[in-house]
C-alpha cells in the first residue's frame, strides 16, 4: 500500500510530516475486529472507530510507523493487504 493509494473500498492517507498512517475505510466496517486480526498477526493498529463516544462516523486504521525498520514495515504491509482481502475490508 502507497501513500494515497487505494485499497478495495478505502483510501491511505500520507502522513502530514508525522509518524502515523491513516488508512480510511469508505464504508462502515469493523474495524476492532481488523485491528484484532492484525494483532493476531503480529501487526499494531488502532481502530478509527474507537474514539467515538456516539455511534462512529469514521471507520479505518491508525498506523504507527516510527520504530519500524523498513523491512518491518513491508511485512506489516503485506500482512494488512493479507487480511483485508482475506475478510473484505
Amino acid at each position: 500500500m502507497y501513500p494515497g493509494s487505494t485499497f478495495h473500498e478505502g483510501r491511505a492517507d500520507p502522513p502530514a510530516g508525522g509518524m502515523q498512517l491513516l488508512a480510511r475505510c469508505h464504508r462502515p466496517q469493523d474495524d476492532q475486529l481488523l485491528c484484532t486480526r492484525l494483532a493476531a498477526a503480529g501487526v499494531t493498529a488502532r481502530p478509527l472507530s474507537s474514539p467515538f463516544i456516539r455511534k462512529p462516523t469514521a471507520f479505518g486504521l491508525f498506523l504507527g510507523f516510527a520504530t519500524w525498520t523498513a523491512e518491518e514495515i513491508d511485512i506489516g504491509a503485506y500482512q494488512i493487504g493479507r487480511l483485508v482481502a482475506k475478510y473484505g475490508y
